[in-house]
């Protein structure tokens, strides 16, 4: 048998502690922006189809985790204010204070990052698969971030699984143990960092002991996927969310870096944990340049750096509104100047991580058969309003009814330019026509 080679460096990680209080915190580690290789090489041992193609992403900086997150800081938050879904205080099945969160859904991590960027004014979420694969990797193209073989001495899985029909990276594996066995099952999870293992970024357990829910729909394969490391989303009700990294459960072949595994989002389980990310003027780095004219712009910017999604509606109406003029006709929108339209698109793009902002909607709207032509189209109207959840039951919705959080449909927001009154309901003819105009000329102004 050959001998397994772990690759151990000592590096300086970036990071900060958010104050949950009661002395307990988060560490966040800075995450720097870079490129790299996402899915599994087709020589990989043990790789599968929906790891392919293997293709090029450009990350920007973030920060995340430096553990998942604990049962100690998911009880800290779960006492804050509710933003749209209650939460238990102690869901976990293995108890420990230091211990992962487990037994919480896709929704239920939402909620958390949700509560967690109302509490601080920082925006908090899930990372998307290619920002979390990223991370994970911290430079390195084996299939773990400590080189080709895996041990139960560095991550918390089922090492006792059976390997007889397996080459390789596994058999490697068994005779690493001097007793001849396959290793450890601890049959439970582990307190975050109990291996004393980071990778190159400063992240610990980014494989194993609880698999990590990602922010993506989950799709067959990376025909089409992002390159930007934005999170997929389909807005289609897809059934199901992506999980990395694999548990204390999990077969040690699934814990690799380019393993996926897709999953309901509303199923719970003792291997079900989360990992959470900020981006926006956190990062030592900031992802978003100050915009031309930056003095006019800095309200909208603030409030999207924090997550206030309502207070960046009502700023982006604001730097609208001279030009708008209460028109219950989409005709105004033809004045509105393009440098005033592209700072306030680019802004909501970046801090939104690409979910909301014109140009996505103007995307979203030509996909469901619309054209940039400023006419009407009822039909395309319609399916667009459907699926960014402006109407419900073919009716629009008031302004009092939109979600103003991380877990608005795609395009969502911004839409306070709509209504020019918003005690009420639009008719679905004007919002529409409104619409229609807005698109018209984001096209013109080429954004």
């Amino acid at each position: 048998m050959a001998k397994i080679v772990i690759n151990r460096t000592q590096k300086t990680a970036q990071y900060y502690l958010e104050d949950l209080g009661n002395e307990i915190t988060l560490d966040m580690v800075l995450i720097p922006g870079g490129s790299f290789m996402m899915g599994s090489p087709e020589d990989e041992l043990e790789r599968t189809e929906n790891e392919s193609p293997q293709h090029s992403v450009t990350i920007q900086n973030f920060c995340m985790g430096k553990y998942p997150v604990t049962q100690a800081q998911w009880r800290a938050v779960a006492a804050l204010p509710q933003i749209n879904k209650e939460l238990e205080a102690d869901p976990s099945n293995l108890k420990g204070e230091q211990r992962p969160v487990e037994q919480v859904s896709w929704y239920d991590a939402v909620e958390f990052c949700d509560r967690l960027s109302q509490h601080t004014k920082r925006q908090y979420r899930l990372p998307s698969e290619a920002e979390w694969e990223y991370a994970c990797r911290a430079g390195t193209t084996t299939p773990f971030h400590f080189g080709e073989a895996i041990t139960s001495e560095l991550v918390n899985c089922n090492a006792r699984s059976s390997f007889d029909d397996t080459e390789g990276l596994f058999d490697d594996m068994q005779g690493n143990f001097d007793d001849g066995s396959k290793g450890i099952y601890r049959e439970e999870t582990t307190v975050v960092g109990s291996f004393k293992v980071a990778n190159a970024f400063g992240l610990y357990d980014m494989h194993g002991n609880v698999w990590e829910w990602c922010l993506d729909d989950w799709h067959d394969n990376y025909e089409g996927a992002p390159t930007d490391g934005s999170a997929w989303i389909d807005n289609n009700d897809n059934e199901y969310r992506l999980q990395r990294g694999g548990s204390w459960v999990t077969n040690p072949v699934n814990c690799r870096s380019a393993f996926r595994t897709k999953i309901n989002p509303n199923s719970r389980m003792n291997i079900f944990g989360f990992r959470i990310v900020c981006n926006g003027e956190t990062a030592t780095s900031q992802t978003v340049t100050e915009p031309e004219n930056g003095g006019k712009y800095r309200q909208l910017r603030d409030f999207l750096a924090s997550g206030k999604w309502k207070e960046a509606d009502q700023e982006t109406y604001g730097l609208m509104k001279e030009f708008l003029e209460n028109n219950l006709t989409g005709e105004t929108f033809f004045n509105l100047p393009c440098p005033l339209l592209r700072e306030i698109d680019k802004l909501w793009v970046n801090y939104s991580n690409r979910r909301f902002g014109f140009s996505i909607q103007k995307e979203i709207y030509l996909n469901n058969g619309g054209k940039a032509d400023s006419q009407y189209d009822e039909e395309a109207w319609g399916k667009f309003a459907d699926s960014v959840g402006w109407r419900v039951n073919r009716k629009s919705i008031s302004y009092q009814e939109i979600n103003f959080s991380n877990s608005a449909l795609r395009g969502h927001l911004p839409v306070r330019e709509l209504w020019f009154d918003t005690r009420v309901p639009v008719p679905d003819e004007f919002f529409g026509e409104r619409f229609c105009s807005l698109v018209w000329k984001v096209n013109t102004c080429k954004i």
